[in-house]
């Protein structure tokens, strides 16, 4: 037998039933309950000052902690003032 041959046979092969399952049902204060918790999740990981952290490297670094330069170079970028050396 010869491929081309074997490909014609294989794409005449009847193709397998499949059937798309069900949604499951979810109550609705269950659906309520992952909604708060899902909520709860986001508001603690979006920082109520976005600029904060670079408050904070700029601070570690005037307390005299090991600090990068291009971090303090990117917070004093973030909050608008001249980088200094």
């Amino acid at each position: 037998m010869l491929a081309p041959q074997f490909r014609q046979l294989c794409g005449a092969a009847p193709r397998p039933a499949t059937r798309q399952l069900e949604r499951p049902a979810v109550s609705p204060a269950r659906l309520s309950k992952v909604r708060e918790q899902l909520q709860q999740i986001v508001s603690h990981r979006v920082p109520a000052d976005s600029k904060g952290w670079a408050r904070e490297v700029l601070a570690r670094a005037d307390r005299g902690e090991a600090v990068s330069y291009r971090a303090k170079q990117m917070a004093l970028e973030v909050l608008g003032k001249a980088v200094r050396a």
